[in-house]
């Protein structure tokens, strides 16, 4: 669901005016339709999907806590980045949408990553002191 509602944000932050027709057409240049002709903003659309897999996530991780298949604080980060990502602005969505592919991708979720992320830190710190700050004297 994540996937979808991260293409919604992307969708509505980058698409401008475009519609499209009952008639199976696309209009770049944002056109309202006529008496023959309806139209429905892209942009509309893809903020109904985002809102329908941010509910429908919430309620899948509500059911996984229940299950006990999730800590009810993951199932609180998920809702949190995914409010974020929705409504935090324009370039929100990026960041929300690595979240949850690193979430739902990376072999053990995002904390298995930011843990490895820390140890990978430390090591290289031992070889490299500046690592994490290249530059720095």
């Amino acid at each position: 669901m994540g996937a979808v509602g991260t293409l919604g944000a992307a969708v509505e932050n980058s698409v401008g005016n475009i519609t499209l027709g009952t008639n199976g057409q696309i209009y770049q240049s944002g056109w309202r339709g006529n008496k023959y002709v309806a139209t429905t903003s892209v942009r509309s659309v893809a903020r109904m999907a985002g809102h329908v897999t941010l509910v429908g996530g919430t309620i899948a991780d509500g059911v996984s806590v229940a299950n006990g298949e999730l800590s009810a604080g993951h199932a609180g980060v998920n809702l949190g980045v995914g409010l974020w990502g929705m409504f935090g602005g324009p370039f929100t969505w990026v960041p929300a949408a690595g979240y949850f592919g690193l979430d739902n991708f990376y072999p053990g979720g995002f904390e298995q990553a930011m843990q490895d992320k820390a140890g990978t830190d430390a090591r290289m710190m031992k070889i490299d002191p500046s690592w994490l700050h290249p530059g720095a004297n």
